[in-house]
């Protein structure tokens, strides 16, 4: 991509002419594909009306909405007033918040999935967006998010929220001599991560936080389930600060999604059975087809053969008279 100049890019609305922002949008230098949709759909007929509608209203609309902000920042100068916004309000460096993923000294697993999910295109967007967003890119993993922190503050700047991941947190407590959850018990990688975003981080902390431990943010049902398996398995002293009825509540959610899991599965046997069922009887069929394709062919051949025989003998019979 061309180098940006930014003292070229229009920052403020203010800072356009009258007559630029009433330019019309089939003036401006976009995808025609985008020119249709913004017209068409969006009924936006000028620049000013781009600028200023709304990013998700964009989103939704526009096939690549990426390929516009580009188009619009390169080839028009023009920055949309949402990014702005964001940009300014995070106090980013224009310089650096539209520099380009792909441009970056990123690793390829890390800008192919960034680009992959449609909402990052420029290095503000991942700086302004919240982490737990980039925690839910798919093939986004610890080692990815780490790289990509690290590479942001080295530019002096932090992610929205940022978190240190689970292998972080532990390396920092394993370096002063503390054991965490999973050091001390056999626990889910999914029960990890919600105790180390509650701050809870040891045995004592779990021990500490008792009951409540079921009702900690991000706990779904499910998880629930896997917290009794592991205090049951463990020995873990929860289950005398709860009562009974909590325990064959939680025990009848697990027996509840088991049977559900278990008939998903039956539906699938059943399925993958009668698919078999049919592979079969194709394969049967196409025997059968076969040779009476064989027998067809053979009665064919009697056919031409005899042809050419009566053919012959006429010939040969011609040749004596």
């Amino acid at each position: 991509m061309d180098n940006l100049d930014m003292n070229e890019i229009i920052l403020y609305n203010d800072e356009l002419s009258q007559e630029e922002k009433n330019r019309r949008i089939d003036q401006l230098n976009i995808a025609f594909k985008t020119k249709h949709a913004l017209i068409y759909k969006l009924h936006i007929n000028t620049l000013i009306e781009l600028i200023m509608t709304n990013t998700n209203t964009l989103k939704k609309t526009i096939d690549n909405y990426n390929e516009l902000r580009r188009d619009l920042l390169y080839k028009e100068h023009i920055l949309l007033y949402d990014d702005l916004k964001k940009y300014k309000d995070s106090e980013l460096n224009l310089d650096i918040a539209l520099m380009p993923i792909i441009s970056l000294s990123l690793s390829k697993t890390i800008t192919r999935r960034l680009l992959a999910n449609g909402n990052y295109f420029f290095l503000g967007d991942i700086i302004t967006s919240d982490y737990n967003d980039l925690l839910d890119i798919k093939g986004l993993g610890e080692k990815s998010l780490k790289e990509l922190k690290q590479f942001i503050h080295n530019l002096g700047y932090k992610i929205k929220n940022e978190q240190d991941s689970v292998y972080e947190i532990k390396t920092k407590l394993n370096r002063d001599g503390i054991k965490t959850i999973d050091q001390d018990y056999k626990i889910d990688s999914s029960l990890i991560e919600v105790f180390f975003q509650n701050e809870i981080y040891t045995k004592e902390d779990l021990l500490n936080i008792g009951i409540g431990a079921y009702y900690l943010p991000g706990m779904t049902t499910q998880k629930r389930g896997l917290l009794l398996e592991a205090v049951l398995k463990n020995n873990i002293k929860l289950d005398d600060l709860l009562s009974s009825e909590d325990i064959d509540n939680t025990n009848k959610t697990v027996i509840k999604q088991l049977d559900n899991i278990n008939t998903k599965i039956k539906e699938k046997i059943k399925y993958k059975e009668s698919l078999l069922k049919r592979i079969n009887q194709l394969k049967k069929e196409k025997i059968k087809l076969l040779k009476e394709e064989a027998i067809v062919d053979q009665k064919l051949k009697d056919v031409v053969d005899t042809i050419n025989s009566n053919n012959f003998v006429e010939e040969k019979s011609n040749g004596r008279k």
